[in-house]
């Protein structure tokens, strides 16, 4: 019952919302069906100049964004936004062609960045070779990259169409896009729609690259950034320009938190860390803020799966995975479970976070109730892998669950957990909620094994009173 009326007030104040912020400054045509792909609609909008979803106020440019969705539409259906690389061109080429692996059943919001239609006008006259390269974050001052997606989802929320708002919103992307993925999953403006991301799944992404914290000076009294270049490129300051990027530092104290709700699938090349993507990310944020994390990197350039042909066929498949295992799928009216810390990672240039480590949404036993908490896991050893060790035997991991819908789990809870799977001793214990919402279960151990086995939390008996 409590998570259906979760899920009604969510509707509602999807259609509240709808109601009190009409974005006025984005105007959508009624939608047109292009007759090589009859089942898909595109619905083509305008972000008004003079407002705040353009990048530029001295502008008369208005800025394009729209959405595909499916033909005749479907009920339920959920949101995913696709975040490419940094063509400016409207409509995207081959968004047609590529829309049924992005979102086969659901809108394919698709945005344009802040020096379309032409970058190369911004540069300034002292400098005609800058360029202002926001990497899908801000621009000029204002998050008007943010401010454009939200403005979109919320043109979506008011078409009239039946949205499945509580799957959330996906962002997905590569390079550029995989970049703006992680900037507005932590900086978009409206947040209404920043709490309803629940996926950012990219390929070879720019990661952390605001993070402006120095690690060392370099010879010459050059400062060293820890991640990231936004300090060594002058492209991308000259583009933000003062915004507080604050703001957009993942590893910033006043950001801890924001990303709680959100799953991270990401894959990258480490030859990119300096530039893009950071490995650290997955012991900074995933292991260190217990946030739901899935990757996989490789030693390569900025290619998409890795080009090395001595890599197995199946691993470079498996890149293209939104998840470790084919039971998992992440919702915002669902449990979230979180693996940290596991002991079969591999750090290497050619390595995975939480590879093998798999929960099942779609076992009978997969149980949130009042009194019960019984969710399937297993470790699937993975061996073979040419670059990069066989995984172990056994694993030992932190395991977390957050946005339970009826087990709730208020500080200072005292709960009963236990697992028990063939070949290992019994596990088992009890644990105490420190923090409103979460509950951390630590060293849990299991075993290769295809079959899932059930952890289990209970309520812990209260102890009887003396006379």
């Amino acid at each position: 019952m409590k998570n259906f009326l979760l899920a009604s007030l969510l509707l509602q104040s999807a259609f509240v919302f709808a109601q009190v912020n009409p974005e006025a400054k984005i105007v959508c045509d009624n939608g047109t069906v292009d007759p090589d792909a009859p089942r898909i609609k595109f619905y083509q909008c305008m972000a008004k100049h003079g407002s705040r979803y353009v990048p530029n106020f001295r502008d008369t440019w208005d800025y394009p964004t729209g959405w595909v969705m499916p033909n005749p539409p479907l009920p339920k259906m959920p949101i995913a936004v696709r975040l490419d690389g940094d063509t400016p061109a409207y409509p995207p080429a081959g968004i047609n062609n590529n829309y049924s692996e992005i979102n086969p059943n659901g809108f394919v919001v698709k945005l344009v960045y802040s020096h379309y239609p032409d970058w190369t006008r911004f540069a300034p006259a002292n400098n005609p070779d800058l360029r202002p390269l926001d990497w899908g974050g801000a621009s000029y001052g204002n998050n008007s990259n943010g401010w454009r997606l939200a403005g979109t989802l919320s043109k979506i929320a008011q078409s009239g169409y039946s949205v499945d708002i509580n799957a959330g919103v996906a962002l997905t992307g590569q390079c550029y896009g995989g970049a703006a993925a992680f900037h507005q999953a932590l900086m978009l403006p409206d947040p209404y729609w920043q709490k309803h991301i629940s996926i950012v799944h990219v390929d070879t992404p720019g990661m952390l690259m605001v993070n402006h914290k120095v690690d060392v000076t370099l010879p010459g009294g050059n400062p060293r950034y820890s991640e990231g270049y936004y300090f060594r490129n002058p492209a991308m300051p000259y583009a933000w320009g003062s915004y507080n990027i604050a703001k957009a530092d993942y590893l910033n104290p006043i950001n801890l938190g924001k990303v709680d709700h959100i799953y991270f699938r990401a894959v990258g090349a480490v030859i990119e860390d300096d530039i893009g993507f950071a490995r650290d990310f997955f012991k900074k944020v995933c292991d260190g803020q217990r946030v739901a994390c899935y990757g996989q990197w490789y030693r390569s350039n900025h290619d998409f799966p890795d080009p090395n042909p001595t890599t197995p066929k199946w691993y470079k498949d498996s890149m293209g995975s939104r998840y470790s295992g084919p039971d998992m799928y992440v919702r915002l009216d669902l449990m979230l479970p979180i693996f940290t810390n596991s002991t079969a990672n591999d750090w290497g240039p050619y390595g995975h976070y939480n590879m093998g480590l798999e929960w099942s949404n779609a076992k009978s036993s997969y149980i949130d109730t009042p009194t019960r908490i019984s969710i399937p896991i297993r470790y699937r050893r993975r061996t073979g892998m040419v670059n990069t060790k066989d995984q172990p035997p056994s694993v030992k991991f932190d395991f977390t669950v957050r946005r339970t819908q009826k087990f709730e789990l208020p500080l200072g809870k005292v709960l009963n957990w236990s697992l028990q799977q063939e070949g290992l001793e019994p596990q088992s214990g009890q644990i105490t909620v420190t923090k409103a919402g979460d509950l951390t279960i630590p060293g849990v151990r299991l075993k290769n094994n295809n079959k899932y086995t059930n952890i289990v939390i209970t309520e812990a008996a209260t102890p009887a009173r003396s006379p």
